[in-house]
């Protein structure tokens, strides 16, 4: 049975778990939900696997789930992160001042997320470069 408060979905590119992704704290009555990811295997990090599986997932919440707007959020100092999901179509909308306690500092985090309507005209661009090639 799916839940609908969460919507998990594995990374995969070989045989091996890499990481995991997903949806969480849908809501219904405000047609939003927030997006997490984790790849845990550094070997893949920086190789564009994190940007491939973000669209997928907001694609995923746009579509099947009719959510309006998804959300995040991120550590400052994950820059990687930050370019990633910004490559995905997030946008900042704010900061969580020192909302985050990491190796004995408080770190902020970013506040990022995207709109259905900035994503269709963008996944759309996607789909037609796909059907040119």
């Amino acid at each position: 049975m799916q839940s609908y408060d969460s919507c998990p979905h594995a990374l995969e590119e070989t045989s091996a778990l890499i990481g995991y992704a997903g949806l969480s704290g849908i809501s219904r009555t405000n047609h939003s939900g927030e997006y997490f990811i984790f790849i845990g295997e550094k070997a893949f990090w920086g190789r564009g696997v994190g940007t491939a599986v973000t669209k997928q997932i907001v694609d995923i919440g746009f579509t099947h789930h009719q959510l309006n707007r998804i959300m995040l959020t991120v550590s400052e100092s994950n820059t990687g992160g930050l370019k990633a999901y910004a490559k995905a179509g997030f946008v900042v909308e704010g900061r969580l001042r020192q909302a985050c306690y990491r190796q004995g500092l408080f770190h902020d985090k970013i506040v990022m997320s995207v709109l259905k309507a900035e994503w269709q005209p963008q996944h759309a661009a996607v789909g037609q470069t796909r059907r040119a090639s």
